[in-house]
């Protein structure tokens, strides 16, 4: 095994680690909750946040300095015009404020999860990346 190939699988090691714990720690609101008012309690002062769908697939992973509902209204990628937002059961977040924090889990989440529908940056499988070492 290359030493390049030893990296790889220690940022996906890493990845999974991410996930397991980001599913520990996180709370999950079912879209009834998104609806009502105040139904999210996270803090808006930043986060980082998946969306689930049918068997628990994740859709997009993300992550905001805002709250969650004024995310998914950002011009830039609203969510509620995105092609899985109708299909999403679940949205697990976990309150982050510092940016560097946010981007990094957001980054091992879309590794560990490898998304759907993330596009910058888009998901990628380890062999993927071994195969462009």
């Amino acid at each position: 095994m290359s030493s390049s190939d030893k990296h790889v699988r220690s940022l996906y090691a890493a990845s999974k680690a991410a996930t397991n714990w980001f599913r520990s720690v996180s709370t999950a609101k079912t879209p009834s909750e998104w609806k009502k008012r105040g139904g999210l309690d996270d803090a808006g002062t930043g986060s980082v946040y998946v969306f689930y769908g049918a068997h628990d697939s994740a859709l997009y992973v993300g992550q905001t300095s805002t709250s969650l509902k004024q995310r998914a209204l950002y011009q830039t990628s609203r969510h509620y015009v995105a092609p899985w937002w109708k299909n999403w059961k679940t949205v697990h977040f976990i309150n982050i404020k510092n940016e560097t924090d946010r981007l990094a889990l957001e980054l091992l989440l879309i590794l560990g999860l490898l998304p759907k529908h993330n596009k910058k940056p888009g998901a990628r499988a380890m062999n993927d990346m071994l195969s462009s070492l």
